[in-house]
């Protein structure tokens, strides 16, 4: 790991915006990160973020494994199919769990 993204690393984990989980079977670190906190102290990376979770859920709906559905208010509610959420976890878990 390059200087800066050590650097990078420390910043986000001092301001709690990145979490150790543990380590992979390689001793590799896991994170996830707290995108409340992120979007505060970096939003130019929770923006990045968070557009390519947009994009992945669009691609999901356009499948046909993520219907939406609205409430009373007109809020739309995003319901993943289990086919969506193996999906969605094989590429963000455990930065971005949507499974126990």
């Amino acid at each position: 790991m390059d200087e800066e993204n050590k650097e990078l690393i420390e910043y986000l984990e001092a301001q709690g915006a990145l979490i150790l989980e543990g380590m992979d079977e390689t001793g590799e670190a896991i994170f996830r990160f707290d995108l409340e906190i992120l979007k505060t102290v970096m939003p130019h990376i929770y923006n990045e973020i968070m557009k390519e979770i947009d994009e992945d859920l669009m691609n999901l709906y356009s499948e046909g494994l993520v219907d939406v559905e609205y409430d009373e208010d007109l809020t739309a509610r995003f319901k993943i199919s289990e086919k969506g959420e193996q999906i969605m976890n094989n590429k963000y878990k455990p930065d971005f769990p949507f499974q126990d």
